[in-house]
């Protein structure tokens, strides 16, 4: 482009910013490189108005931002931070800015680290859909440094957005040859008995999850856990509560928005005060006193990255019928694959207790668990039911 066309460019980012126009602005950069070079070789008096534009539709969208549009705006947000960065990479206020936004849409506490983490970067694409800087630059990183389970998670993830880059077959082929091949192996185990059996965290909510006063609640796989009770005691460690307690939120809000929103016959009250009361008493009945240490955790992350494509393929067939969003929230759960933290703090607190002279299982259905039964209680020594 020469100066002039470059000049009239800006005016058109800088009408959309007068404006407030979001989408327009946010289509208009769309491949903005190409005219304006990020390389210290363009001509600084339109670079530094372009930074100027941009800077300005963050301030005013930052400004715009309510709970009714807060999703489109972080989107916009985060995109114009994104272009911003490019050009000045060294940003940190942008950086801080970003994670700040990713903090509030995951509802997570905040990440102090300098580097952002993984999955930020997850949740970034969840909000964006922009998977340009994994493209161009972090995918290959990952490579260069030999971090195969992180490249190949990110792979998956650009595979959800554009399933058709031209790049995912050698990314894949390339990532595919370095990961370990391990199989995890078969075991049964016998019938318990004394021991002590850690209810994971649906185990746990299909036993407090039934039907009240004939309002129907959506079930869970329940786990027959009867004949288990003659011969063994149940746990329910602080992880499996505290996991209980937050979904149990999340369903009763879902339910009273049903009853509400159909107009159905039902009293709210009385089916949020049976459910927490099962929620409270199962806890009280089961609980028990179990620390999730860093050290035992680690282990257990080192333990997993030896099965990392048995776990992708557990991941896969977890969100298989899942729409796209639904895929990314469960990739952005998940540690390169590895298994949820809840899962993760259960199997340390399980070995916890077990170094406390308990005989301890894990009763679940949870592939995660299952599928690793055998090099679980070899590793660890807890077994696992199903």
């Amino acid at each position: 482009m020469t100066p002039e066309q470059k000049n009239r460019f800006l005016q058109k980012l800088g009408n959309d910013v007068s404006e407030k126009l979001w989408d327009l602005l946010i289509m208009h950069l769309v491949g903005v490189e190409d005219k304006i070079s990020t390389s210290h070789s363009e001509d600084p008096a339109i670079r530094n108005r372009l930074l100027s534009i941009l800077d300005k539709a963050v301030v005013d969208i930052q400004a715009g931002i309510n709970h009714y549009n807060q999703l489109q705006y972080w989107r916009f947000l985060i995109l114009a931070c994104n272009h911003i960065l490019r050009y000045d990479p060294k940003r940190k206020d942008l950086k801080d800015l970003k994670k700040s936004v990713i903090e509030a849409y995951t509802a997570s506490d905040p990440d102090e680290s300098f580097m952002i983490p993984l999955d930020y970067q997850i949740n970034e694409v969840r909000i964006t859909y922009d998977t340009s800087y994994m493209v161009t630059s972090l995918i290959g990183k990952l490579i260069n440094l030999g971090e195969w389970a992180k490249a190949l998670y990110c792979v998956h993830t650009v595979h959800l957005i554009e399933p058709d880059n031209p790049n995912l077959e050698a990314w894949d082929t390339e990532i595919r040859k370095h990961l370990p091949k391990a199989e995890p192996g078969e075991i049964s185990f016998e019938e318990p008995k004394g021991m002590l059996l850690l209810l994971d965290a649906n185990v746990a909510l299909s036993k407090i999850q039934r039907d009240v006063e004939g309002y129907k609640i959506t079930p869970l796989e329940a786990f027959n856990t009867e004949k288990l009770g003659n011969n063994n005691k149940f746990g329910i460690t602080p992880t499996i509560a505290a996991e209980v307690e937050e979904h149990l939120k999340y369903e009763l809000a879902y339910h009273k928005k049903q009853i509400e929103k159909n107009n159905l016959r039902f009293d709210y009250r009385t089916i949020e005060k049976t459910l927490n009361k099962r929620c409270i008493d199962m806890i009280a009945k089961y609980g028990v006193k179990a620390e999730a240490k860093q050290a035992d955790i680690e282990r257990i992350k080192g333990f997993y990255r030896k099965y990392i494509l048995v776990l992708e393929t557990i991941t896969l067939e977890k969100v298989e019928k899942k729409n796209i969003s639904k895929k990314l929230r469960k990739l952005s759960q998940r540690e390169c694959f590895l298994p949820e933290e809840g899962d993760m703090k259960l199997l340390a607190e399980a070995i916890n207790l077990q170094k406390t002279g308990h005989n301890v299982g894990i009763i679940t259905k949870d592939k995660d668990f299952v599928e690793f039964a055998k090099p679980l209680f070899e590793e660890f020594g807890v077994k696992i039911y199903s």
